[in-house]
């Protein structure tokens, strides 16, 4: 994957670890190495056009319950950044309360997106771009890996790219 495409993921661990400081237990590890630069595979399980296809309906839902979760989670992120200039400006008194609560909100809410989006990651799939609705499904293609790429909103899968790069370069499958 790279670096920009997932961007609203890598900014919630990002985020997290400057705030909270645990990004391990938002880190999927089963993600690692498919579809990505990295060799390793972390699972031999592979989709077929048709079985990824066949779970879009499900996908769909889940993809579209964290939207909501995410626009609050931006929304607390800008409070806290605005909250955290007013401390380093007036000593921090009158904010750490507010603070800490919103820190606790944004902890709250990214452990429920975490929740939803480990259900798509056990079934092999990769989330790229929770914000987007934008994954990955590991395939075969001609005999080589490759990745089956669809994004909220696409009526099927029906696109591919190779595991070492993204969504940019990605190609019809037909």
């Amino acid at each position: 994957c790279q670096r920009g495409e997932a961007g609203a993921w890598h900014l919630l661990v990002l985020f997290w670890d400057s705030v909270v400081g645990k990004s391990d237990e938002l880190r999927d590890p089963s993600a690692r190495g498919r579809c990505s630069r990295t060799t390793e595979m972390a699972t031999e399980r592979f989709f077929t056009v048709e079985e990824a296809n066949h779970l879009l309906p499900w996908l769909e839902e889940i993809l579209e319950q964290t939207a909501p979760l995410q626009r609050q989670i931006d929304s607390l992120v800008g409070e806290v950044s605005d909250l955290t200039k007013k401390t380093r400006q007036n000593g921090g008194s009158s904010t750490e309360d507010a603070l800490k609560q919103r820190r606790g909100e944004i902890i709250g809410l990214t452990r429920q997106v975490n929740e939803l989006l480990k259900e798509i990651a056990d079934r092999g799939i990769v989330v790229r771009d929770p914000g987007r609705g934008l994954v990955d499904f590991p395939g075969l293609l001609e005999g080589r890996e490759v990745c089956l790429c669809w994004l909220l909103g696409e009526p099927r899968v029906a696109f591919w790219h190779e595991v070492n790069v993204g969504f940019v370069r990605r190609q019809p499958l037909y």
